[in-house]
């Protein structure tokens, strides 16, 4: 390209600037670098690009004068990277700037599928597309907790169905809401979910409910925050080697006392052949239901009563029980959600048979009062515990002293018309 300018102070300054090479302009400040470059050589390009579009389209580009040249030869389109900050708000992006953010949502909008709707409806800058939690702008300064269910199932439906879950999720919601934080509720059943999770989220911290023995020695360390964990048993030899992770902890319930209390309150109302009901676990590993199942049998002893291994039973053996119910006079059953299922089996099969059989059930769940029978059971307040939960890990994220590894809650007897005394 060659030029020769009468710019400013560029007056009788004649350069040739070579093509498809890199030419670097420099000297001393206000020696007419910027001059040559912006006001001369980007605005004849400017205008002599707008030349080439008819009148009706120049009307709506920008408007370039002529610069003060004698002549400028094989001049090529320009384009212009400047050190100026892009004007906009929080919610400008790259995208937003170079329009091809309404680009991509118009081919959203006529070729996703499932469609969300209208071209808006995949903005962030719209009602209708932006997130919820942070309002399109990519981050919040609510703080975010991570509630995660861990079940063996692929079914959040099922999960979250089940009353005690429920109960213990709203305990968590309420104090959560109350404190200013948001919970993200996710049913997970690998290490890999939690890694997806914490890679699209920055949590605070979790609280992990439902997790045995085996999943938790592969989660435990895929977590990089604090963890409240709900009714996770864990052995005498695995809490001393989690005694130096101090952002560890366990809200669990006191099982043994629980079923103990269960067993004995049968007991005081005559009963010495005493069945157990709970969903298939495995035996000797620490957990809920072995608990209650050693509470049971050490109860038994204790008074000497009789033990037989064929009364435990399953939740798949329904029908066994049934058959077998002439054997025995009361029935300890780990869960009320479990313990509806058996007395409504029973009574579609006799409408009478409760009137022979005792139940007590564990947990005290919104509908176990509701039940005809009304439910005996042990009072676990599940929205307690959650809440709980929620003020232990809110210490954790803040540094706080903690006491003790793990907190045992104590249940409570409410006892109501299906157990029956023994005449």
């Amino acid at each position: 390209m060659k030029l020769s300018t009468q710019e400013k102070q560029l007056k009788n300054v004649s350069l040739k600037i070579p093509k498809n090479k890199i030419s670097i302009f420099t000297s001393v400040s206000g020696s007419g670098k910027s001059s040559i470059v912006f006001d001369t050589i980007t605005q004849e390009a400017g205008r002599q690009l707008n030349d080439t579009y008819d009148s009706f389209t120049r009307l709506f580009l920008p408007k370039y004068s002529r610069p003060e040249v004698d002549e400028i030869d094989n001049l090529s389109t320009a384009i212009v990277v400047n050190q100026k900050k892009i004007g906009g708000s929080a919610r400008s992006t790259l995208g937003t700037i170079t329009n091809i953010n309404a680009l991509f949502r118009v081919l959203f909008s006529c070729f996703a599928t499932p469609s969300l709707g209208y071209a808006n409806a995949y903005s962030f800058n719209d009602p209708s597309g932006m997130c919820s939690v942070c309002q399109g702008i990519g981050k919040t300064i609510a703080f975010l907790i991570g509630l995660l269910y861990f079940s063996a199932i692929d079914n959040a439906d099922f999960v979250f169905s089940d009353p005690f879950t429920a109960e213990v999720l709203s305990g968590i919601e309420e104090q959560a809401k109350n404190h200013g934080y948001f919970v993200l509720v996710h049913n997970v059943n690998s290490a890999e979910d939690v890694k997806t999770i914490q890679r699209n989220w920055r949590f605070e911290g979790f609280i992990v409910v439902g997790v045995r023995v085996k999943e938790f020695l592969e989660l435990n360390n895929v977590f990089d925050g604090p963890v409240v964990y709900i009714d996770t048993h864990l052995s005498k030899e695995t809490l001393r080697e989690l005694e130096q992770q101090m952002n560890r902890l366990f809200v669990n319930t006191n099982d043994y006392q629980t079923s103990t209390l269960a067993a004995e309150h049968l007991i005081h109302y005559g009963h010495e052949k005493i069945a157990f009901l709970s969903f298939d676990y495995i035996v000797g590993e620490p957990s809920v239901i072995q608990e209650r199942h050693q509470a049971y049998i050490d109860t038994l002893k204790k008074y000497h009563l009789t033990f037989k291994s064929h009364w435990i039973y399953n939740n798949s053996e329904f029908e066994r029980i049934y058959q077998e119910l002439a054997e025995f006079t009361a029935i300890v059953v780990t869960g009320d959600y479990l313990a509806a299922k058996l007395v409504k089996f029973l009574k579609n099969k006799n409408k009478r048979v409760m009137e022979q059989l005792s139940i007590i059930g564990f947990d005290d769940i919104t509908f176990a009062e509701l039940m005809d029978p009304a439910l005996t059971t042990i009072r676990l307040n599940p929205g307690n515990k959650g809440a709980i939960a929620f003020h232990q890990l809110i210490g954790l994220a803040k540094h706080e002293e903690i006491k003790n590894q793990v907190l045992l809650l104590e249940g409570e007897l409410i006892s109501r018309d299906s157990v029956h005394k023994i005449k």
